[in-house]
């Protein structure tokens, strides 16, 4: 058996445990198919849906106090854990939990007195495992408001510097902090911001006593700070990076050079003694370079390659080894062979080796490095008639069989903020760059299935909320990139495997709901752009346009002071309804007027900075006349006269997708439920 066979038996066998005692509701086996004569209406709780994934988005590599080579990887999931990893036997020495609230970590560091550091999305808390101790402890985050860590680094006496994000207020997304945590005061320091524009502080290197770090997203910016007196200056990027959005994405230091990743805009190497620019190490994947050796060269990752680095001569040798994992890169000896091997790992938990005296690599996974549940994200009725979904943020695809009441799911490296059935086939639509993927479920799982379709990444688009079948087109609605405004609408035949696209419909509006009927496609909108942008508009729109001619018809604003239509249906008349964050309305095209409004839950929108536009659906049943309606976190009927509730009450439910044979289906935390009312 492979070392890869292996792993998928025991990510079987911890998926049965871990999900355990949930699996008797259905969550991996099938469950009794309905039958024909049971009483409607019901609604039924579908089971667990299994989407795992193993994500180690920051990690480190460094010899321990016992003597031992150790790396360090945050594997992310609900919660977190630091696996502790022996990087020449390639497997797990022993997982460390970390706090409910630890979604995962993009930075990992070990300070010089073997002290672990874990800087964790979710609720942006420090974690601490001293060397020897038994259990991580949680250092709390460095704001009120902050959401989201990044990397960290430590200084020589063992203080970790780490940046922000602080998307925990609410209103206008305020500036990013740097912030340290010291051991031996046991407080934080928080260092302030970089101006109102760096709502990132995205990457941290220390050096000595001096703190490199890297701002975004409107600008890319790179700053150092004196960690006794407070004091900042800016240091002004390479000519080579281009201007515009974007971050400082990723840096590493040695105790004189400071490695740094722009993004776009590849890497450059920053000498910190004589404050200059030194060097170029070309697409540098940038999270992390091995100690500087005798000869002066590192160990980097740039493009697919495996690199030397020589500082002093400026010159980046590619190895003959291909890898995209930049994790944890370090020199390691291996205490049976006495062979100095270099070793990284890559984002999905799978881990290479190096060899330089044979120029050759091997990369496979972790042994005992198992995967964790992720959130069900997007979600969509497949030409098979399964229901899918995917994964946030470590992808994932997982359906539904409702015939038999199986699940089936598949690794897949995507966040699926889109899904929709076209042609015959699931087009799943990926963040970043607006990937647009599609699967075909007659046809095996592999390498070439899902395909990738198109892309709108250089079009400056991100994320493709709102996905369509609209006659002949798939049609795509996104969200622009960091820091920008204004999305896409984006129309593909699969026929002739052609494109077009229409930039700007609504002026500074990302495109968050469509829907299709008679050769017209509606559109609803948000004023939100990317992380950073801040809106120039005020309320959300409605547009149609006309797909043969690729002619928009008109705009409306149904619902002024409203700022994200997150959902659109027609109904049998003729009229649009669509639902806001709480506020329903039905809208006449022949007017552009709304006819009536609801509200179905109340909302402010004067503390929002950002709007995730799956968080409301609505979908109109033309085979018993009414509206079901997802929002503020709960699952509606609603009888589009009298808007009559006709669900249980407080139901909960997210997300919302209309079965072909009538049944509806909605997603409470990570199960998926199911509902028949004809």
């Amino acid at each position: 058996m492979t070392n890869a066979s292996r792993h998928w038996l025991r990510l079987r066998r911890v998926l049965a445990v871990s999900v355990g005692g949930l699996l008797a509701s259905g969550s991996l086996h099938p469950q009794p198919a309905v039958a024909a004569d049971e009483p409607v209406p019901w609604i039924r709780d579908a089971g667990v849906i299994p989407l795992t994934a193993t994500t180690t988005a920051g990690g480190a590599t460094a010899r321990m106090p016992d003597g031992s080579t150790r790396m360090w990887l945050v594997v992310s999931g609900r919660p977190a854990y630091l696996a502790e990893i022996d990087p020449v036997q390639r497997r797990l020495v022993k997982a460390h939990p970390l706090g409910a609230r630890a979604q995962g970590g993009w930075g990992v560091d070990v300070a010089r007195d073997g002290t672990v550091y874990a800087a964790t999305y979710g609720a942006g808390e420090l974690y601490r495992l001293a060397w020897g101790a038994g259990k991580a402890e949680n250092l709390g985050a460095p704001t009120p408001d902050t959401s989201f860590l990044w990397q960290v680094d430590t200084t020589p006496d063992g203080v970790a510097c780490t940046g922000t994000f602080e998307g925990a207020r609410p209103g206008v997304l305020p500036p990013a902090h740097l912030a340290c945590w010291s051991p031996q005061t046991r407080q934080w320091r928080d260092y302030g911001t970089f101006g109102d524009h760096n709502t990132y502080v995205r990457s941290t290197a220390v050096v000595g006593n001096t703190a490199y770090i890297g701002t975004g997203s409107v600008k890319k910016e790179m700053w150092a700070v004196n960690l006794a007196t407070g004091k900042t200056r800016q240091i002004a990027v390479p000519d080579e990076v281009p201007d515009g959005t974007g971050f400082t994405y990723e840096m590493d230091a040695d105790h004189r050079y400071v490695y740094v990743r722009w993004s776009p805009g590849g890497g450059y190497v920053y000498d910190t003694l004589h404050s200059r620019w030194t060097g170029s190490l070309g697409a540098f994947s940038g999270q992390s370079v091995s100690r500087r050796d005798a000869k002066g060269e590192v160990y980097l990752v740039s493009g697919d390659r495996l690199s030397r680095y020589d500082v002093g001569k400026d010159t980046l040798t590619p190895t003959g080894f291909a890898t995209g994992g930049s994790r944890g890169v370090e020199r390691v000896v291996d205490p049976g062979s006495g062979r100095t091997l270099v070793v990284g790992a890559l984002s999905d938990g799978r881990m290479w080796q190096y060899d330089p005296a044979t120029d050759t690599g091997s990369l496979d996974y972790v042994e005992g490095l198992v995967g964790t549940p992720v959130t069900p994200r997007a979600m969509a009725v497949g030409p098979d008639g399964k229901v899918y979904q995917g994964g946030y943020f470590s992808g994932g695809l997982s359906s539904y069989d409702p015939a038999t009441g199986a699940w089936w799911f598949r690794g897949f490296p995507k966040q699926a903020e889109g899904m929709v059935t076209h042609a015959g086939k699931l087009y799943l639509g990926t963040y970043t760059g607006a990937e647009i993927f599609a699967y075909d479920p007659a046809a095996p799982w592999g390498a070439s299935n899902p395909r990738p379709v198109f892309s709108l990444r250089d079009h400056a688009q991100s994320r493709p909320w709102a996905m369509e079948s609209a006659g002949r087109y798939l049609a795509v609605g996104t969200q622009p990139d960091y820091g920008k405004l204004g999305g896409d609408l984006a129309l593909y035949d699969p026929a002739d495997d052609s494109l077009r696209r229409y930039p700007g419909l609504v002026t500074d509006q990302s495109i968050t709901a469509l829907t299709y009927a008679g050769g017209v496609l509606y559109g609803g909108t948000m004023v939100y752009g990317g992380n950073g942008s801040t809106p120039t508009q005020t309320t959300a729109k409605v547009f149609a346009f006309d797909v043969a001619s690729g002619t928009k018809l008109w705009e409306a604003e149904p619902l002024p002071g409203e700022r994200a239509i997150s959902g659109l249906t027609v109904d049998a008349e003729g009229h649009l309804w669509g639902i806001t964050a709480g506020k329903l309305f039905e809208l006449d095209p022949a007017t552009r007027e709304a006819v009536r409004t609801h509200e179905v839950a109340p909302f402010d929108w004067s503390s929002v900075s950002e709007w995730n536009p799956l968080a409301a659906k609505v979908r109109f049943d033309a085979s018993d006349g009414q509206l079901y309606v997802t929002a503020r976190g709960r699952f509606h009927r609603l009888d589009p006269q009298a808007f009559t509730d006709t669900a249980p009450p407080g139901t909960a439910g997210a997300q919302l997708v209309s079965h072909p044979d009538g049944d509806k289906y909605w997603i409470s935390g990570q199960r998926l439920y199911r509902s028949r009312w004809y």
